[in-house]
């Protein structure tokens, strides 16, 4: 029995991916095909089989075969005693996402998920992938080389590893003497050399975090340059980035690039190899529910903040601004107060992929918060146990006891797994972090390695601006308010989300309210006209202040040379980094 798919760009100015897929013994009753609906990494339904198109079935011959659909992603054939089926379809591929196909005059990327069938009641078996590039072009992928093509030794690999097609560079370095591929499609303003360097600077600090050994043979990083777009999507032997092509300078910018990076190499070992339960094994054809995503993406994030400082890619004045710059962004959501970090992870189904103008008031983020908590937690154990355990402990029993074992996460394991790995009892920890919703604290943890968390000063020579709780989206013709947080100024004033400004008393806003409300002060009232759905509304709004402001982390005044110990064990850097920040 055995498998085999071709691949081919079979029209670029369609946009369309041709796959032939020949299945040998089809046995005597149906076959049956499915198109994933979702993605790992990717917790929502994205309905891969919407782009499936031109869909055939015939035997070896080309003697065709009967069929139906059963549902909207499942197709079965009539073998009809054919010793081979071979199925030929496209793919429209309109969209450069990770986690998504695209085809263009200058590439093709191809993401498993939604270019490759299922075969009912033979995921197990070994599929052989061949390509035919257009002329010139170039296929990278971590699919293992076999023959003129690749070898998949299941259907999960297979849907694990993308493939990067065209006329791109290959750049390489080795760590733990594995190869190491990076190849870039688009243009920008980047250093490829820098890049390349950092990464492997990343790449080699994570390896010997976990132990010096990779747990793969091979890892490639695709890059995608786009016109405003970021994100990653991880595998377990390679990765997809995606990064606004201009989006490498300043300097800051380029900082939070590389965090793009360690997050999703850290994601080789966390909920790639470390997963939950619920994960194991992978359902593409239905939702996969857990509560853990906190953990899986959250530490991930947090760790993505920590490992280019201890690569040495940049200082803690760095990571520590990108910090507060975290917690304000936290801070300034309602929805931290409504919905528990466990609530958000369970319903990343059909919350954190499906904003709405109301999402920051009802939902907290498992990135984000997850993050914080994530963190949060490493300086609390550090303090409980005198730095003797922290969550670098927690995280390597996690690879040791479950993801070299290929056991699952259970549900309520966290407050078993970190007593086993630092002998902390978390239990409250995770009820009032975990469980329930809540603000965050930070300043009983930050003064154990030295630091305390403040609102920035105005400036002397300047003044409180006016706040009405709106994230706002300038336009010629007004200033939209994309969402409008309950309790503050613009809520209680009326003001919904979606609503265009146009005018504060009487005078006429265009682009310009963010610098109009820099020359109110709080406290003042003013009368606002607005367009809502194309009617003229007015009323009388009293102008806040911000509740949160611009946080900033500091040394603590007279930090002891233990604080400041702790800290360089914590960040794996110098102390004196972060010095000077204070008043």
């Amino acid at each position: 029995m055995s498998q085999r798919v071709r691949l081919q760009v079979a029209d670029v100015a369609a946009r369309h991916l041709g796959i032939e897929h020949t299945i040998d013994d089809p046995g005597d009753g149906p076959l049956v095909v499915r198109m994933p609906a979702w993605c790992p990494g990717s917790y929502v339904l994205r309905e891969y089989a919407g782009h499936v198109t031109r869909f055939t079935a015939t035997d070896a011959d080309g003697g065709a075969l009967s069929w139906h659909k059963r549902d909207k992603a499942t197709w079965e054939i009539a073998p009809e005693g054919a010793p081979t089926v071979v199925l030929r379809y496209r793919v429209f591929a309109p969209e450069l996402t990770v986690r998504s196909n695209d085809v263009s005059h200058d590439h093709a990327f191809v993401h498993p998920p939604a270019a490759f069938f299922a075969v009912e009641g033979r995921t197990d078996e070994a599929i052989d992938l061949h390509v035919d590039p257009p002329t010139g072009w170039t296929v990278s992928t971590a699919l293992d080389p076999h023959g003129d093509g690749y070898r998949a030794h299941d259907y999960d690999r297979l849907a694990d590893c993308p493939l990067e097609i065209g006329p791109h560079d290959v750049h390489h370095f080795e760590v733990a003497g594995r190869r190491h591929e990076f190849v870039i499609h688009g243009s920008g303003n980047h250093d490829v050399e820098r890049i390349v360097a950092d990464t492997e600077k990343i790449v080699r600090t994570e390896v010997d975090f976990f132990g010096g050994e990779p747990p793969y043979d091979r890892y490639l990083f695709v890059l995608h340059l786009t016109h405003d777009r970021g994100g990653g999507l991880e595998h377990d032997d390679s990765c997809a980035l995606a990064w606004p092509k201009l989006g490498f300078r300043p300097e800051k910018q380029y900082r939070k690039f590389l965090t793009l990076v360690a997050h999703e190499f850290f994601h080789v070992w966390n909920v790639r190899r470390i997963r939950p339960e619920a994960l194991l094994p992978y359902d593409y054809a239905r939702e996969a529910y857990t509560t853990l995503l906190w953990v899986f993406e959250g530490f991930t994030t947090y760790y993505d903040e920590l490992f280019p400082v201890r690569a040495g890619c940049y200082d803690t004045t760095t990571m520590l601004d990108h910090l507060a710059e975290l917690i304000g962004r936290e801070a300034s959501r309602p929805g931290g107060s409504v919905q528990s970090l466990a609530e958000s992870s369970f319903d990343a189904w059909i919350g954190l992929y499906r904003p709405n103008p109301d999402t920051p008031n009802s939902q907290t983020n498992y990135y984000l918060k997850g993050l914080l908590v994530a963190w949060k937690l490493d300086l609390f154990l550090r303090r409980e146990t005198d730095d003797a355990h922290s969550l670098d402990d927690v995280v390597r029993h996690l690879w040791h006891e479950y993801g070299q074992r290929g056991r699952g996460v259970p549900e309520d394991g966290m407050v078993a797994i970190v007593r086993e790995a630092t002998g902390v009892d978390v239990t409250e920890f995770v009820r009032a972090h975990v469980e329930r919703p809540g603000r965050m604290e930070y300043d009983d943890v930050l003064a154990h390695v030295g630091l305390r968390l403040r609102r920035k000063p105005v400036p002397e020579d300047e003044e409180t601006p006016a706040w009405i709780g709106a994230t706002l989206e300038p336009g010629d013709s007004g200033t939209r308010l994309a969402q409008v947080f309950h309790g503050g100024p613009a809520h209680a004033a009326g003001l919904m989300a979606g609503d265009v400004v146009i005018a504060l008393d009487d005078h006429r806003i265009g682009r310009d309210l963010d610098e109009r409300l820099k020359i109110l002060r709080p406290g003042e009232t003013v009368r606002w006209t607005a367009f809502r759905r194309d009617r003229l509304v007015q009323g009388r709004m009293t102008l806040g202040e911000d509740p949160v402001g611009t946080p900033e982390i500091v040394p603590l005044e007279g930090a002891d040379p233990a604080r400041r110990a702790s800290f360089e064990r914590w960040t794996g850097r110098s102390f004196e980094e972060s010095a000077g920040r204070g008043d």
